[in-house]
């Protein structure tokens, strides 16, 4: 970490708290780095979210305000059910 200090003498106090956050910070250990893997229910999630996305200007249209849509959230099983939800693979 580099930090950046002022020399000057009235910035004495902003001089101490950044030495003291440096110290802090090199104190810090950090453990072994790993991948962040999604899982299945993160990807159906993605994919329920992109699927609404489409449909919700239609919806709109039909029904009136994202406000009058919130038992959208209940046909969601019966949408995957029938397959009109797809995974979307990246």
């Amino acid at each position: 970490m580099f930090v950046h200090i002022n020399p000057e003498a009235d910035a004495i106090g902003e001089t101490i708290s950044t030495l003291k956050f440096a110290e802090r910070v090199a104190s810090i250990e950090l453990g072994a780095a790993r991948a962040n893997k999604e899982t299945t229910e993160i990807r159906d999630l993605k994919s329920e979210v992109c699927f609404f996305h489409r449909i919700l200007p239609s919806l709109i249209n039909v029904y009136g305000s994202p406000a009058e849509l919130k038992w959208i959230s209940f046909l969601t099983a019966d949408l995957k059910s029938q397959n009109y939800i797809r995974e979307e693979r990246r």
